[in-house]
């Protein structure tokens, strides 16, 4: 390998250039440690991928700089209502203004990947010590004793690229995790979602105009999420049906006539597909000089993009892992052991379960739900929990 270069040993490596990669590129900017985003695309991802960005979230947001532009393109959300087809009243409803004492933030901001992603990086260019390099796809890992190295294809060849650590945010299919021998290791099956796109606007199946919620009828339930330019559908689909003859238009709108009893059969619609729900966490989020951040640690799916919220909160620990890391190397392996071990269990302990709670179920279920709305302390506590005020842990000292 050829020699490195003079601030490699200094530098952290960031595979993936998504929302977890960029905030975590950003954090360190923030600290004045230099960063290399690798990103295999030749661009920016501008994926229309729907998340709800939760209060914590926002204020993390917040501390990067980018939240005042992030309010503007988004769609701030309070009310989160779950009803009955064709119901003027709501079976239950729950109001994200009653945490405004917890947070400055009481609500959810709907907004695609690829919009917090290109704020990121916009935020980014005011930070010449951090690069990206696109067009970099990493085929190979090899570590030392206090360095990293990757093996980087493009159109112009291989390279290889150094640093004193490299942060896996390369995603579900992360080349980095298979690399240094990190598996995912599956939960029950999560089972699959048929999900439709529309410009209409649907909130007149949400008593009370609500802008995310959940409908039911005899067939189940459907999930109502709207975003800055589409709402999105997400209706569940058995085991034993058939992706392909679901998706053929006469199913699709007779799927959407249960839930949506009027208008249906002449709603505009804009995509359709099936996603196939994972539930997955890594069996570990560490090894050796390379941490893992977001969905290369855990793809555990959800309506609202939990697994997303906790991927950014999973990026800025690292970040600041990783700069104290650099900073006291001394302690470099118990801090990065430490994140390892804490991040791993936030996701076990509340990611997954937060999923398994994602479909409502039956009569049991909607004598729950209504109970806990009824209830102002219960309901705030509900409101917490969907809200991950629970979930984070101290920074690193």
């Amino acid at each position: 390998m050829e020699p490195p270069g003079p601030d490699s040993r200094s530098r952290v490596l960031i595979a993936g250039a998504g929302p977890v990669g960029l905030a975590a590129a950003l954090r360190l900017a923030q600290l004045g440690v230099p960063a290399l985003v690798l990103e295999r695309r030749m661009q920016l991802s501008r994926a229309l991928k729907a998340c709800a960005w939760l209060p914590p979230t926002l204020e993390l947001f917040e501390r990067l700089g980018v939240l005042e532009g992030l309010l503007t393109t988004g769609l701030a959300v309070q009310r989160i209502t779950y009803a009955h087809a064709g119901a003027a009243e709501a079976l239950a409803s729950f109001d994200l203004g009653v945490l405004a004492d917890e947070t400055r933030f009481p609500f959810r901001l709907h907004l695609d990947h690829g919009g917090v992603a290109a704020a990121l990086a916009a935020r980014l260019a005011a930070y010449p010590h951090v690069q990206f390099a696109f067009d970099a796809e990493i085929v190979g890992v090899e570590e030392a004793a206090d360095s990293v190295a990757v093996r980087v294809q493009s159109a112009t060849g291989e390279r290889i690229e150094r640093g004193a650590w490299l942060l896996a945010a390369d995603g579900a299919d992360s080349v980095v995790r298979t690399r240094v021998g990190l598996a995912l290791t599956a939960a029950a099956p999560a089972g699959r979602m048929l999900e439709v796109l529309t410009p209409a606007d649907l909130s007149e199946f949400l008593p009370g105009a609500a802008w995310v919620g959940w409908v039911g009828a005899t067939a189940g339930w459907c999930s109502l999420l709207r975003m800055p330019d589409v709402w999105h559908v997400a209706m569940p689909l058995a085991d034993e049906e058939d992706a392909q003859a679901a998706l053929e238009e006469p199913a699709l709108r007779a799927r959407l006539a249960r839930f949506l009893p009027f208008g249906a059969s002449v709603l505009p619609l804009v995509g359709h597909s099936v996603l196939s729900l994972r539930r997955e966490v890594a069996e570990r989020f560490a090894a050796g000089r390379v941490l893992l951040a977001g969905d290369a640690a855990h793809l555990v799916q959800t309506r609202v993009g939990l697994n997303m919220n906790c991927g950014l909160h999973d990026a800025l620990a690292a970040a600041e892992t990783l700069a104290l890391a650099l900073a006291r190397p001394e302690r470099a392996e118990a801090l990065v052991d430490e994140y390892a071990q804490t991040r791993r269990r936030i996701a076990l302990e509340h990611l997954l379960p937060s999923a398994a709670q994602t479909l409502p179920d039956g009569p049991a279920w909607e004598a729950q739900i209504r109970a806990i709305a009824a209830d102002p302390q219960r309901a705030r506590a509900w409101l917490r929990a969907a809200s991950m005020f629970d979930w984070q842990d101290p920074p690193p000292a």
